[in-house]
């Protein structure tokens, strides 16, 4: 992903207060936003990552996680999920 296209997701997409620096864990992060590329639309909003998204990702990139990482990455979808749901109930007006 450019630079710009990420800092612009992340700005859009992220509280700064609720990522903390990942440290020895930024390859986690940055394989959430590579594999959040190719995301596409579920029925209420982003689609979660799918275990053929990154074995597709694997092949493409090369890359070999460990399971634990892959849990991970698929941990953070779910939580930026539920993030990106939360905000979308404050900016639905109620009534």
């Amino acid at each position: 992903m450019p630079p710009a296209q990420r800092e612009a997701f992340l700005k859009a997409n992220s509280r700064p207060d609720a990522v903390p620096d990942p440290g020895r864990w930024s390859h986690i992060w940055n394989w959430f936003i590579e594999l959040s590329e190719g995301r596409g639309d579920g029925f209420s909003g982003p689609a979660p990552i799918t275990h053929e998204a990154v074995l597709a990702w694997r092949a493409n990139t090369g890359a070999r996680p460990r399971p634990i990482e892959i849990r991970l990455v698929f941990a953070t979808d779910a939580a930026w999920r539920a993030e990106w749901h939360r905000l979308q109930k404050l900016k639905t007006p109620k009534g």
